[in-house]
């Protein structure tokens, strides 16, 4: 189970205010589970030890009757690719559908959202190096500045989506890194190192991205007498998540069933990217976003009950520093996945 690079800074909930925030904070400092992997697998081992409670007992099922087996399979890091292209999925001949889910601040706490299509972006990261020709400072005419042309990269780059692809797609390039010098006040460095990442909805409007960020640094890079000296795109990125059309009416049944509204809550497709994606193109599949984001005003849904959240917000965004789970919508969740599985 992996956390991310961030010191966590959620408050204490008001009847704690005064204990020792290492009681409540992450254990390891600059870590922090600020997007809901720890609550992913809680409600993943949840249903688990039903399913397995269920089967000892031949008992009835508290939802409905329920027959089949399942697997889980886990990934190191958030960019670990747990799923190859025609992989591991595939080769599980009783697999008929996969379905996933992720905790989302910006629904109310139960709303379970959904739609058919796109859900997820295809993604990918970057790495550039630009090879210019080091000096003083003072002597700019006599060096090729890959600062300069970093800063004009990052400028000209914005046009690869509002010019370069159709209106009617989306794509997102960010920029996220920059680096050059060892830090001297008076050395113009020799190399600028440029990171980033790219997304987009379709696996072809990825790659229409790849190709524009490669020819803009090439140029941009020339245009300041500098050479791209490499440019290296990551060996495993994610395909973009599609909702399967046919499992729309189990999908939005169980949906509704969790949420206790009878409908899934309608969403517009997200720019963040998950390897789940590598399931939905082996199987049918379906990837829902459970609403953990409060009453509405922010507070959690079971305010002030003294064990959980009290009244910490619950709808900041994910890997924010003070992000907070609901923790009501665990069940939420287990109930999610064990009304999933079934034929629709």
């Amino acid at each position: 189970m992996d956390a991310l690079p961030i010191v966590e800074e959620t408050p204490l909930p008001p009847d704690q205010q005064g204990s020792d925030t290492a009681k409540f904070h992450s254990n390891h400092h600059g870590k922090m589970h600020a997007c809901g992997h720890d609550a992913h697998m809680t409600m993943l081992l949840g249903a688990t030890y039903l399913i397995k409670s269920l089967e000892e007992s031949n008992g009835n099922f508290p939802f409905r009757e329920l027959s089949g087996s399942s697997f889980n399979q886990l990934k190191k890091v958030e960019l670990g690719k747990a799923y190859e292209r025609g992989g591991s999925v595939v080769k599980f001949p009783t697999v008929k559908y996969a379905f996933g889910m992720h905790v989302w601040p910006t629904l109310l706490s139960g709303q379970v959202g959904f739609r058919s299509g796109a859900m997820l972006a295809a993604q990918d990261n970057f790495t550039l190096v630009l090879d210019g020709v080091g000096g003083h400072a003072a002597f700019p005419h006599l060096c090729r500045d890959p600062v300069v042309a970093s800063a004009a990269f990052v400028m000209n780059v914005q046009t690869l989506v509002s010019r370069g692809m159709n209106p009617l797609e989306s794509g997102v390039v960010s920029i996220t890194h920059i680096d050059a010098g060892d830090g001297a006040h008076n050395v113009i460095p020799a190399k600028a190192t440029i990171r980033g990442t790219i997304r987009a909805l379709s696996d072809d409007a990825l790659s229409q991205l790849r190709e524009g960020l490669v020819h803009i640094a090439t140029k941009t890079a020339e245009a300041h007498g500098l050479s791209l000296a490499s440019s290296e795109f990551a060996k495993d990125s994610y395909p973009a998540t599609m909702n399967d059309d046919g499992l729309f009416p189990l999908a939005s049944k169980c949906a509704g069933l969790v949420s206790g509204s009878g409908k899934h809550t309608p969403v517009d497709p997200t720019m963040g990217a998950e390897d789940f994606g590598y399931l939905a193109q082996g199987v049918p599949a379906a990837f829902f976003f459970l609403g953990q984001g409060g009453d509405g005003n922010g507070d959690a849904v079971q305010s002030g009950c003294g064990k959980c959240c009290g009244r910490v917000p619950t709808n900041l965004s994910l890997h924010h520093p003070e992000f907070n789970l609901d923790e009501e919508v665990l069940k939420r969740g287990v109930a999610l996945f064990l009304n999933s599985p079934s034929d629709p």
